[in-house]
């Protein structure tokens, strides 16, 4: 759903609910609302806020911060996908269409296949795992075509440097240099806080982000990750993610 409202009245939304009924109302992922918010420099509460006040406490509303440009008006087009601020103007993340992905990868076909099956029904923002039948990937329907564009071009890369991708149930791996290397993609969790619980357990909801995050390693200790930040986004990190694969077959 379009955005099209003046800076005080999302100013004012912002401050009247927790963001989670904005993200729901719109369609509109975390990470893209809070861009907006800070773009347009419009403050939002702090974590804890609503459940403070919901006990009871006094809590200050920050003030909406003089604007010399007038009556701004703040728009939000959901086709505009994974814009970042004008300081960074990143080309590899355009949406990818499923029906134009005959060329991908066979691994990144069975995993699209999966992922139609289990997509239906769901809501944009709650992940699906897919990795018990295909590539390890968990992601929510929002970023499944961007997703298995990063996996597709990913794959083609490390068989460009011979090594190559094996898919067993529930584990994927990188071979490079006769090691393997446990992966998954995955998208961030963000948590939001419910507005209307029915259980004390439900009290926050963890929703999709729309930041990707690609891991190398299974323990947490020995682990080595890359992700989409405000300025940089994963499709642009492939290289990097290909020296290191390289640089660790060889110690």
């Amino acid at each position: 759903m379009k955005i099209e409202l003046t800076r005080k009245e999302l100013y004012d939304l912002v401050w009247e609910k927790p963001l989670s009924s904005l993200i729901a109302k719109y369609t509109i992922s975390y990470l893209e609302l809070k861009t907006l918010l800070k773009k347009h420099d419009i403050p939002s509460p702090p974590n804890g806020y609503w459940s403070k006040l919901k006990a009871g406490h006094q809590m200050s509303i920050i003030p909406l911060p003089p604007n010399s440009k007038g009556e701004e008006m703040v728009v939000y087009d959901p086709k505009l996908i994974n814009k970042r601020t004008e300081k960074a103007k990143p080309t590899s993340v355009a949406p990818v269409k499923l029906e134009s992905t005959s060329n991908f990868e066979k691994e990144v076909l069975h995993a699209q296949k999966f992922f139609k099956q289990e997509a239906k029904g769901r809501p944009s923002n709650q992940l699906i795992r897919i990795g018990y039948e295909a590539l390890m990937i968990y992601v929510s329907p929002s970023v499944i075509d961007r997703s298995l564009f990063f996996m597709d071009k990913l794959i083609k890369e490390v068989k460009k440097n011979g090594g190559k991708i094996k898919v067993i149930p529930h584990s994927t791996f990188i071979e490079m240099g006769g090691e393997d290397f446990y992966v998954v993609l995955r998208e961030k969790q963000t948590r939001i806080e419910n507005t209307d619980p029915k259980y004390s357990f439900d009290r926050y909801d963890n929703v999709a982000s729309g930041i990707l995050i690609f891991k190398i390693g299974e323990q947490s200790w020995s682990a080595k990750q890359w992700s989409d930040t405000a300025y940089t986004v994963l499709e642009d990190k492939i290289d990097e993610i290909i020296k290191y694969l390289k640089l660790q077959h060889k110690r």
